[in-house]
């Protein structure tokens, strides 16, 4: 594996930030023992070599005699014995300081522990940043984002929201802030597990009229009725069925994939067939330049509103990986709203619609918690995602497929649902589910 500082990004650009005092360094941890690492900063010049301390390479650098808030390419090679083995590139911006302390959190109002919330409720929180270079605060509730306020509104260090309960289902409920600095940190607020119910009314008290005149009351016979109460109905569950969904076994034409990627990174790092990823043979995800995402979805009409899913199991098999000793590990959400795969890219969702944050990269937005991980082995790699094929069953109007993404720095590929050597390598979702009469 390589990691390569700097590991900050601004959140405006995505762009990595090299502190004008702090060096750049290269942890190189592959299966093969190198002899030499070199840099270069811009496209002109000449590469500089760096120094090993065991497998970590580093070099300090005169950053004052760059231009501050300019852009420049990074370039890392690592070479064994006179044969360059690998290149790193990375656009980087200089920043003259080190970043201030993160955010820190504090609430007024209300109190999170309390038994139950109904009706009107007042969120309150405050932050405290020394260098008031907050960019956006966010407020979550169930993972999905309900609210925000940009670093214009927050300049004050508190926000509140006004979270009517009514609208709520009774039950639990999650809330959770989020802040994110200039240089893109992120601090979390707690989760707080709170539980709405319903509101008690207290009606007024009708004062009971006086009868001065009370008359003889008629005597009224009375009727007794039979009742013949009715039969509750039971869920009478049908037998389990299995349905496996896979882009052309048992006829199934309702797989969407594609992937996509920073573009116009210089040199360029991206492939010629990533040029029409939506119909490349494979899918792809990295963590590092050009940062590859996956986007899959499958077509789940075919399973009845009122099915009980039982199991949902997510199949897709590794094609290739970069050979790094660690085994990657990839993330998957649900994203929040559709893409069209063959207009899918960095930067839009589709062809009239954008992400909210370029890379699809927005929690509550783009995507919704919980994130579910997978560590990567060789071949098939399967992950439970019952709980997401229950929610896109009971409302398929929301069933907008999976973002697929690499947390740490790896790069793999995945056998696409074009993949026509082996079409049992293709991406395959199974699902148990049962149906009442």
């Amino acid at each position: 594996m390589v990691i390569v500082s700097p590991t900050r990004y601004d959140s405006q650009t995505n762009l990595g930030m090299i502190l004008t005092n702090e060096p750049i360094s290269l942890k190189y941890l592959g299966k093969t023992n190198i002899t030499q690492v070199q840099y270069k900063i811009g496209n002109t010049g000449i590469y500089y070599n760096m120094t090993q301390d065991n497998n970590i390479w580093s070099a300090n650098i005169d950053w004052t005699k760059y231009k501050r808030s300019f852009l420049y390419n990074l370039y890392i090679r690592a070479i064994l014995n006179g044969v360059l083995v690998r290149e790193i590139t990375q656009q980087i911006r200089i920043s003259p300081s080190y970043p201030n302390a993160r955010p820190v959190i504090s609430y007024n109002n209300p109190d999170f522990y309390k038994t139950i919330f109904s009706g009107l409720v007042s969120l309150n929180m405050n932050f405290n940043d020394d260098n008031y270079d907050v960019n956006l605060v966010e407020l979550f509730i169930d993972g999905i984002r309900k609210n925000y306020w940009s670093y214009k509104s927050v300049k004050s260090g508190s926000v509140t929201y006004q979270w009517d309960t009514s609208y709520e289902a009774v039950g639990k409920h999650i809330l959770r802030f989020k802040i994110t600095d200039q240089f893109g940190r992120k601090t979390y607020s707690d989760k707080f597990e709170v539980q709405v119910g319903t509101q008690t009314i207290t009606p007024s008290s009708t004062p009971i009229p006086t009868i001065t005149n009370p008359l003889t009351p008629t005597l009224i016979p009375t009727i007794t009725n039979t009742i013949t109460p009715i039969p509750t109905p039971t869920c009478t569950a049908n037998f389990d069925l299995t349905t496996i969904f896979q882009q052309g076994q048992n006829n199934f034409t309702g797989t969407s994939d594609t992937y996509f990627f920073i573009p116009n990174v210089t040199p360029p790092v991206n492939k010629p067939e990533d040029n029409q990823s939506w119909n490349a043979p494979y899918i792809k995800t990295s963590g590092y330049y050009p940062k590859y995402r996956t986007l899959l979805k499958f077509n789940l009409s075919s399973i009845p509103l009122n099915g009980k899913i039982k199991s949902a199991n997510l199949t897709f098999t590794l094609a290739s990986w970069d050979g790094q000793t660690e085994k990657p590990t990839q993330k998957i959400a649900k994203l929040n709203k559709p893409f069209n795969q063959s207009t899918a890219s960095w930067i839009n969702a589709s062809s009239t619609q954008l992400w909210s944050t370029p890379g699809a990269d927005e929690e509550g937005v783009d995507y919704l918690s919980p994130v579910k991980s997978k560590l990567i082995n060789w071949g098939a790699n399967t992950i439970d995602v019952t709980d997401f094929v229950q929610s896109w069953v009971s409302n398929q109007n929301t069933n907008y497929g999976l973002l697929i993404w690499e947390t740490d720095l790896h790069s793999t590929s995945y056998y696409s649902s074009r993949y026509t050597v082996d079409v049992t390598k293709r991406p395959k979702l199974t699902v148990v589910y049962s149906t009442c009469n």
